[in-house]
């Protein structure tokens, strides 16, 4: 089954690739990553995988669709004033 994951890869100072993949496991990621930069081998390349849990955003996203259905005021994770915050 495919998962979603998200690469950032950089060299030196310099990223080289940030974006999302679909793969079965995070190797066949990794060599999906060797293959998008032309590379044999992700040697000097710093790397990170996350896999993105899509089943878990979609509960996530559905719990708070039915508590907005509900009646639930939406919850204001930030204050609603951020520029008065920014310097």
């Amino acid at each position: 089954m495919k998962r979603t994951y998200k690469l950032i890869a950089s060299r030196g100072n310099e990223i080289v690739f940030d974006d999302r993949l679909q793969a079965d496991t995070p190797r066949d990621a990794r060599q999906e990553l060797k293959r998008q930069l032309g590379l044999q081998s992700l040697s000097g390349i710093v790397y990170s995988i996350t896999e993105i849990p899509v089943d878990l955003i979609r509960e996530i996203v559905d719990a708070r669709l039915a508590e907005l259905a509900g009646g639930a005021p939406p919850q204001t994770p930030v204050p609603a004033d951020v520029d008065a915050l920014v310097i």
